[in-house]
């Protein structure tokens, strides 16, 4: 089992700027490069966290986990599996 981390900023579809802490659980090799070009893909347009999440643990197949404040609220959402 591999985790890698990292900060993904993103843009709400409400106008304001997200900074998510991911986590991305894999059962196999997933090179860091392929990561950061699918956070590209899907933060290009404005995205709903949830929506994010769900986007890369398909594309990427294995569990990502992000945190991020919205509005005073803090959200953790998770999908997939390692």
């Amino acid at each position: 089992m591999t985790t890698h981390t990292t900060t993904i900023t993103g843009k709400c579809p409400h106008g304001c700027p997200d900074v998510y802490e991911a986590t991305f659980e894999v059962g196999r090799l997933i090179p860091v490069e392929v990561i950061q070009a699918a956070i590209d893909c899907y933060t290009m347009g404005p995205v709903y966290q949830e929506d994010l999440t769900r986007k890369l643990a398909e594309c990427l197949r294995c569990k990502v986990t992000l945190k991020g404040t919205h509005s005073k609220f803090g959200t953790v959402t998770t999908e997939g599996t390692p």
